[in-house]
């Protein structure tokens, strides 16, 4: 793997353990950044609680973090039944 996709990845989930850690859920995060500055001030809001920059983040990520965690979501429905 290169390691853009590592630097990528691991950010994914530095910001998955900050939201776990504030309290918020990928999907609150998702209707945070389509507001007005949101982006702007979501990145600074999760930066200040992890104590480090974000280079990778952007709506793409979230959007990926939204459709992961759907996924994971839909397996674990499945297993239920």
């Amino acid at each position: 793997m290169s390691r853009v996709y590592n630097d990528y990845y691991f950010e994914k989930e530095d910001v998955l353990y900050t939201l776990e850690k504030l309290g918020m859920s990928v999907r609150l995060l998702n209707v945070w950044v389509n507001e007005p500055m949101g982006l702007e001030n979501a990145r600074y809001i999760l930066e200040k609680n992890a104590n480090q920059k974000f280079n990778w983040f952007s709506k793409d990520m979230i959007k990926e973090l939204v459709e992961e965690e759907a996924q994971w979501t839909l397996i674990a429905i499945n297993q239920d039944t």
